[in-house]
């Protein structure tokens, strides 16, 4: 593959990075700033056994935030794709209007994202990302 191939798969890896970090970071800062409403929804719309809606939703915004900037960092990549991943598959798994079929939209995101972390967590991040620092 040609080095200018290789250059614009990399800046399009790093620019979906960014995008996808950035879906991320905005819900956790937004569930940061709205704290009572989140453990509100957390408490009516989430239905997680085992574990206490305030801590659920601590634990993701939490996740959502760290992983997040690792993977607008591309520091520590797969530990921050297995988090955001872990974060997807709650809401995926235990938010019942993500499987409307009348809004399939929440859904198609969800998959193509964790499709994504998938893809970064199986071959790595790409050129331009502090993990590669170094590995040239």
């Amino acid at each position: 593959m040609a080095i200018s191939q290789m250059s614009a798969i990399s800046l399009v890896e790093c620019l979906v990075r960014i995008f996808v970090a950035s879906q991320y970071l905005e819900s956790g800062a937004a569930k940061a700033m709205n704290w009572h409403g989140t453990v509100a929804q957390f408490t009516h719309e989430y239905t997680m056994p085992l574990l206490a809606p305030a801590m659920l939703a601590t634990l993701c915004m939490i996740g959502e935030i760290v992983g997040a900037l690792l993977l607008l960092m591309g520091k520590f990549l797969r530990s921050g794709c297995t988090a955001l991943l872990v974060i997807n598959s709650i809401a995926v798994l235990f938010h019942p209007s993500i499987w409307s079929l009348s809004r399939p939209g929440p859904l198609q995101v969800r998959l193509f994202v964790s499709a994504y972390l998938l893809v970064v967590i199986a071959w790595g991040p790409g050129r331009y990302c502090l993990d590669a620092r170094g590995k040239s």
